[in-house]
Protein backbone atom coordinates (compact mmCIF):
# COMPACT_ATOMS: atom_id res chain seq x y z
CA UNK A 1 0.00 0.00 0.00
CA UNK A 2 2.80 2.26 0.64
CA UNK A 3 4.48 1.30 -2.16
CA UNK A 4 1.43 2.33 -4.33
CA UNK A 5 0.60 5.44 -2.45
CA UNK A 6 4.21 6.39 -3.40
CA UNK A 7 4.02 5.56 -6.79
CA UNK A 8 0.99 8.02 -6.79
CA UNK A 9 2.42 10.53 -4.94
CA UNK A 10 5.36 10.60 -7.71
CA UNK A 11 3.31 10.72 -10.74
CA UNK A 12 1.29 13.27 -9.15
CA UNK A 13 4.35 15.35 -8.73
CA UNK A 14 5.34 14.98 -12.06
CA UNK A 15 2.12 16.20 -13.52
CA UNK A 16 2.71 19.31 -11.24
CA UNK A 17 6.10 20.17 -12.16
CA UNK A 18 5.31 19.30 -15.89
CA UNK A 19 2.28 21.53 -15.43
CA UNK A 20 4.10 24.38 -14.36
CA UNK A 21 7.43 24.99 -16.41
CA UNK A 22 7.53 25.55 -19.93
CA UNK A 23 9.44 23.11 -21.99
CA UNK A 24 12.81 24.48 -22.68
CA UNK A 25 14.29 21.33 -23.56
CA UNK A 26 15.91 20.46 -26.89
CA UNK A 27 14.25 17.31 -28.07
CA UNK A 28 16.05 14.34 -27.34
CA UNK A 29 18.19 14.04 -30.60
CA UNK A 30 19.98 16.79 -30.03
CA UNK A 31 20.84 16.25 -26.64
CA UNK A 32 24.50 14.94 -26.12
CA UNK A 33 25.30 11.29 -25.96
CA UNK A 34 21.42 10.65 -26.32
CA UNK A 35 20.41 7.13 -27.42
CA UNK A 36 17.27 8.46 -29.12
CA UNK A 37 17.74 8.29 -32.96
CA UNK A 38 17.61 11.28 -34.99
CA UNK A 39 14.81 11.64 -37.59
CA UNK A 40 17.21 10.98 -40.22
CA UNK A 41 17.19 7.79 -38.48
CA UNK A 42 13.36 7.36 -38.43
CA UNK A 43 12.65 7.85 -42.39
CA UNK A 44 13.76 4.44 -43.75
CA UNK A 45 16.08 2.46 -44.86
CA UNK A 46 18.54 2.34 -48.03
CA UNK A 47 17.45 0.26 -51.05
CA UNK A 48 20.01 -0.62 -53.50
CA UNK A 49 19.38 1.57 -56.74
CA UNK A 50 18.53 4.63 -54.80
CA UNK A 51 15.37 3.86 -53.13
CA UNK A 52 14.37 3.80 -49.29
CA UNK A 53 11.11 1.27 -47.59
CA UNK A 54 9.34 2.75 -45.19
CA UNK A 55 10.80 2.33 -41.46
CA UNK A 56 9.49 -1.11 -39.99
CA UNK A 57 9.28 -2.15 -36.67
CA UNK A 58 12.34 -0.56 -34.54
CA UNK A 59 12.99 1.97 -37.48
CA UNK A 60 9.15 3.80 -36.52
CA UNK A 61 8.82 6.99 -34.61
CA UNK A 62 7.07 4.93 -31.60
CA UNK A 63 5.46 8.62 -30.07
CA UNK A 64 3.42 8.62 -33.61
CA UNK A 65 2.54 5.18 -33.77
CA UNK A 66 1.15 5.50 -30.20
CA UNK A 67 -0.25 8.56 -31.44
CA UNK A 68 -2.04 7.35 -34.66
CA UNK A 69 -3.02 3.97 -32.75
CA UNK A 70 -5.02 5.24 -29.60
CA UNK A 71 -8.24 6.45 -29.17
CA UNK A 72 -9.28 10.23 -30.66
CA UNK A 73 -10.36 11.49 -27.40
CA UNK A 74 -7.13 10.99 -25.43
CA UNK A 75 -4.86 12.48 -28.25
CA UNK A 76 -5.53 15.85 -27.48
CA UNK A 77 -5.27 15.52 -23.42
CA UNK A 78 -2.08 16.90 -21.91
CA UNK A 79 -2.34 14.25 -18.98
CA UNK A 80 -1.54 11.22 -21.45
CA UNK A 81 1.75 13.06 -22.94
CA UNK A 82 4.12 10.47 -24.55
CA UNK A 83 7.37 9.95 -22.94
CA UNK A 84 10.33 8.80 -25.12
CA UNK A 85 13.24 9.61 -23.21
CA UNK A 86 14.67 12.20 -20.21
CA UNK A 87 14.60 15.34 -21.63
CA UNK A 88 10.45 15.00 -21.84
CA UNK A 89 9.24 17.07 -19.28
CA UNK A 90 6.73 14.01 -17.42
CA UNK A 91 10.34 11.76 -17.06
CA UNK A 92 11.62 12.46 -14.01
CA UNK A 93 11.80 8.63 -12.83
CA UNK A 94 7.79 8.64 -13.07
CA UNK A 95 8.75 5.52 -15.44
CA UNK A 96 11.08 3.65 -13.52
CA UNK A 97 8.78 4.35 -10.22
CA UNK A 98 6.17 2.72 -12.11
CA UNK A 99 7.37 -0.19 -14.34
CA UNK A 100 10.82 -0.87 -12.29
CA UNK A 101 13.13 -1.00 -15.41
CA UNK A 102 15.92 1.71 -15.87
CA UNK A 103 16.84 3.58 -18.80
CA UNK A 104 19.28 1.09 -19.64
CA UNK A 105 16.34 -1.58 -20.17
CA UNK A 106 15.46 0.12 -23.31
CA UNK A 107 17.27 0.83 -26.42
CA UNK A 108 14.10 3.14 -27.38
CA UNK A 109 10.73 3.73 -26.14
CA UNK A 110 7.53 5.61 -26.05
CA UNK A 111 5.03 5.39 -23.04
CA UNK A 112 2.07 7.46 -22.14
CA UNK A 113 0.49 6.76 -18.57
CA UNK A 114 -2.25 7.91 -16.38
CA UNK A 115 -0.73 10.33 -14.27
CA UNK A 116 -4.12 10.23 -11.37
CA UNK A 117 -5.20 7.24 -9.31
CA UNK A 118 -8.63 7.69 -11.08
CA UNK A 119 -7.81 6.28 -14.34
CA UNK A 120 -6.52 3.07 -15.52
CA UNK A 121 -4.42 3.99 -18.62
CA UNK A 122 -1.25 2.83 -20.41
CA UNK A 123 0.42 2.60 -23.73
CA UNK A 124 3.46 1.63 -24.30
CA UNK A 125 6.28 0.43 -26.76
CA UNK A 126 9.40 -0.16 -25.58
CA UNK A 127 12.01 -2.08 -28.04
CA UNK A 128 14.09 -3.79 -25.19
CA UNK A 129 18.00 -3.67 -24.70
CA UNK A 130 19.67 -6.73 -25.81
CA UNK A 131 18.63 -9.56 -22.99
CA UNK A 132 16.61 -7.58 -21.12
CA UNK A 133 13.33 -8.57 -23.61
CA UNK A 134 12.03 -10.66 -20.30
CA UNK A 135 12.69 -8.16 -17.88
CA UNK A 136 10.93 -5.56 -19.50
CA UNK A 137 7.91 -7.96 -20.13
CA UNK A 138 7.57 -8.87 -16.48
CA UNK A 139 7.99 -5.83 -15.41
CA UNK A 140 5.02 -4.18 -17.33
CA UNK A 141 2.77 -7.32 -16.53
CA UNK A 142 3.45 -6.46 -12.87
CA UNK A 143 3.20 -2.44 -14.01
CA UNK A 144 -0.85 -4.06 -15.06
CA UNK A 145 -1.56 -6.20 -12.34
CA UNK A 146 -0.71 -2.96 -9.95
CA UNK A 147 -3.50 -1.10 -11.90
CA UNK A 148 -5.68 -4.01 -11.39
CA UNK A 149 -5.40 -4.04 -7.53
CA UNK A 150 -5.38 -0.81 -7.33
CA UNK A 151 -8.75 -0.20 -9.24
CA UNK A 152 -10.79 -3.42 -7.77
CA UNK A 153 -12.08 -1.99 -5.15
CA UNK A 154 -11.85 1.28 -6.34
CA UNK A 155 -13.25 2.53 -9.39
CA UNK A 156 -15.14 -0.82 -11.07
CA UNK A 157 -15.03 1.14 -14.63
CA UNK A 158 -11.54 1.05 -14.76
CA UNK A 159 -10.95 -2.21 -12.78
CA UNK A 160 -12.74 -3.72 -16.12
CA UNK A 161 -9.89 -1.40 -18.09
CA UNK A 162 -6.97 -2.90 -15.97
CA UNK A 163 -8.41 -6.26 -16.70
CA UNK A 164 -9.01 -5.70 -20.06
CA UNK A 165 -5.20 -4.55 -20.48
CA UNK A 166 -3.21 -6.39 -23.30
CA UNK A 167 0.66 -7.06 -23.22
CA UNK A 168 2.41 -8.73 -26.33
CA UNK A 169 5.54 -8.64 -27.90
CA UNK A 170 5.60 -7.61 -31.41
CA UNK A 171 7.19 -9.68 -34.16
CA UNK A 172 9.58 -7.07 -34.40
CA UNK A 173 10.92 -7.65 -30.94
CA UNK A 174 9.24 -4.43 -29.08
CA UNK A 175 6.80 -4.78 -25.72
CA UNK A 176 3.52 -3.04 -26.02
CA UNK A 177 1.13 -2.27 -23.59
CA UNK A 178 -2.63 -0.98 -24.40
CA UNK A 179 -4.29 -0.55 -21.09
CA UNK A 180 -7.29 2.10 -22.22
CA UNK A 181 -10.76 2.07 -23.68
CA UNK A 182 -10.75 -0.61 -26.55
CA UNK A 183 -7.54 -2.15 -26.07
CA UNK A 184 -7.63 -4.85 -28.57
CA UNK A 185 -8.13 -1.88 -30.97
CA UNK A 186 -5.47 0.03 -29.53
CA UNK A 187 -3.35 -3.05 -29.94
CA UNK A 188 -4.81 -4.08 -33.13
CA UNK A 189 -3.27 -0.88 -34.01
CA UNK A 190 -0.10 -0.51 -33.15
CA UNK A 191 0.73 -4.06 -34.30
CA UNK A 192 -0.33 -2.86 -37.88
CA UNK A 193 1.03 0.32 -37.47
CA UNK A 194 4.82 -1.33 -36.72
CA UNK A 195 4.27 -3.77 -39.12
CA UNK A 196 3.45 -0.99 -42.17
Amino acid sequence: MKKTAMVLCILLLGVALAACSGNTMPPPSSLAGSSQPDDSAVGGSSVPGGGSTAPTGADKDYKAVIEASRPAELKDLALYGIVTGPADALYPDVFSAAFGFEEADMQRYAISLGMVNTQAYGVAIILPAEGRQQAVLDQVDAFVEMQRRAQENYLPDQYEIAMAAQVEIAPTGEVLLAMCEDATTVMDNMLAELAA
